[in-house]
C-alpha cells in the first residue's frame, strides 16, 4: 500500500474512532444517565434508537453526495454534526430535547463511516479492516472508560468524550489534503442510488447487520447488563463487557488481511465460519453463569463478530463500481436498520430481567442469517 492510501487509512481512522464512541457512549453508562434525567432505561434506550435511526437511514444517501462531492468535504461535515450534537446534549435537560441532539449525532455518524469506508477505497479490503477496526475501537473505549469517566465528570460523561473525539475528528478530516478516490459527479444512477443491484446487495446488508447487533447493539448495554446480573460491580462489568468491541478491534482488521488476494469462496467460508461462532458465543451467554464462563463467551463472540466486516463492505463497493459509494451507503444502512431494531429491543428487555432470553434469540438470529447468507452467496456465485 503507497503512502497516500496508508495516510488516508490514517485520518479515516480518526473520524471513524469518534463515530464509535457515539454509537455505545449512552447506553455504557445507561443507570447514571437514567437517574440524572429521572427516566426509565427504556427511555434512555430511546437515545440509542434516536441516534441509531439517523446512523441508519442517512449512510444511503450520504453515499450518494460522496459519489458526487467526495468524501473529504463530507467527513468535515459529518464531524462537525458529532462535535454540535455532544456540545449541545451538555447545555439541554430532559430526555426529549437530548433525543433531538441524538438525531444530529447519528446522521454525523452514518456518514462519517461511509465517508471513511470510501476514503480507504485504494487501501481494498485491508483498509476497510482498519476503519471497522477503529470504529468498534471507539465503541469499545466508551464502554470500558465510560464508568470510570462518570466518576470524574458525572453523568456528562458520554458527551465529554464525544467532544473531544469530535474536536479530533473535524481536525483530521480538515487538515488531510491526500487524494482520495475521485467523485462519480452528476446526478443520474449516483443520485439514483444502486438500481438493478440492490437485492445482490441484501445478504451483505443482513451479515453487516446482525455482526453490528452482536457488537455495537449488545456492546452499548453490555456493561449495564453484567451490573445487573450481579457479576461484576459498575467499573469491572464495563471493562468486561468491552471485550464485546475490543475482540472486533482485532478481528476486523484481521479479516480485510486474510481475504486479501484470496479467492472470493475463500471470503465466504470465512463469513460463514464466523457467523457459526459468534451464535455459539451468544449460546454460552444464555446459559452462562460464573464470571469466567461469561468472559470466555463475551471474547468469542467479539472475535467472531469482527471477522466479515472488510470482506462485506468491500464487496459492496466491488459489485458497484460506477456509484460505489451509494452501494456502500445502502449496505450500511440496511444492516444498520438490525441495530437500530436491537438497540430499542434491549432496554426494556434487560429492565424486565429477560437478559438470558436475548442471548438466545441472538443465537437463533445469527444461524438464520448464515443460512440465508450461505444459500444467497452460493447462487450469486454460479
Amino acid at each position: 500500500m503507497c503512502a497516500s492510501a496508508w495516510g488516508n487509512v490514517t485520518a479515516a481512522c480518526v473520524v471513524s474512532v469518534a463515530a464509535g464512541w457515539n454509537i455505545t457512549a449512552v447506553g455504557a453508562v445507561a443507570d447514571p444517565l437514567a437517574a440524572h434525567y429521572d427516566a426509565s432505561l427504556s427511555a434512555i434506550g430511546l437515545l440509542g434508537s434516536a441516534l441509531w435511526s439517523t446512523h441508519a437511514l442517512l449512510q444511503a444517501p450520504a453515499g450518494a453526495l460522496v459519489d458526487r462531492v467526495g468524501a473529504r468535504p463530507v467527513a468535515a461535515g459529518a464531524a462537525g454534526l458529532l462535535l454540535a450534537g455532544n456540545l449541545a446534549a451538555l447545555l439541554v435537560e430532559g430526555v426529549a430535547a437530548v433525543a433531538l441532539l441524538r438525531l444530529l449525532t447519528g446522521a454525523g455518524c452514518g456518514a462519517t463511516m461511509v465517508c471513511a469506508s470510501l476514503r480507504v477505497r485504494a487501501a481494498g479490503a485491508r483498509g476497510q479492516g482498519a476503519v471497522g477496526g477503529a470504529v468498534s475501537a471507539g465503541g469499545a473505549l466508551a464502554v470500558a472508560t465510560g464508568p470510570a469517566l462518570v466518576d470524574v465528570v458525572g453523568w456528562r460523561a458520554p458527551y465529554v468524550g464525544g467532544v473531544v473525539l469530535a474536536v479530533l475528528a473535524l481536525v483530521a478530516a480538515l487538515t488531510d489534503r491526500r487524494a482520495g478516490p475521485r467523485p462519480v459527479g452528476g446526478r443520474g444512477r449516483a443520485a439514483a442510488g444502486i438500481g438493478p443491484g440492490r437485492r445482490a446487495l441484501l445478504p451483505l446488508g443482513a451479515v453487516l447487520g446482525i455482526t453490528i447487533v452482536l457488537s455495537f447493539s449488545l456492546g452499548n448495554w453490555i456493561a449495564t447488563i453484567l451490573d445487573r446480573v450481579g457479576a461484576f460491580g459498575p467499573v469491572a462489568a464495563g471493562v468486561a463487557g468491552a471485550t464485546v468491541l475490543a475482540g472486533s478491534v482485532l478481528t476486523r482488521p484481521l479479516g480485510g488481511v486474510l481475504v486479501t488476494g484470496r479467492p472470493r469462496g475463500f471470503a465466504r467460508g470465512l463469513v460463514l465460519g464466523a457467523l457459526v461462532a459468534a451464535a455459539s458465543g451468544a449460546a454460552l451467554l444464555s446459559v452462562a453463569s460464573s464470571p469466567e464462563l461469561l468472559v470466555v463467551a463475551m471474547v468469542t463472540l467479539g472475535l467472531a463478530a469482527g471477522l466479515p466486516f472488510a470482506a462485506v463492505v468491500d464487496a459492496a463497493a466491488r459489485r458497484s463500481p460506477a456509484t460505489p459509494g451509494a452501494a456502500v451507503g445502502f449496505v450500511g444502512t440496511t444492516g444498520t436498520l438490525g441495530g437500530l431494531v436491537a438497540i430499542a429491543a434491549l432496554g426494556p428487555a434487560v429492565e424486565a430481567g429477560a437478559v438470558r432470553e436475548v442471548f438466545a434469540a441472538l443465537t437463533v438470529l445469527t444461524l438464520g442469517v448464515a443460512v440465508l447468507f450461505a444459500h444467497t452467496s452460493r447462487t450469486t456465485a454460479r
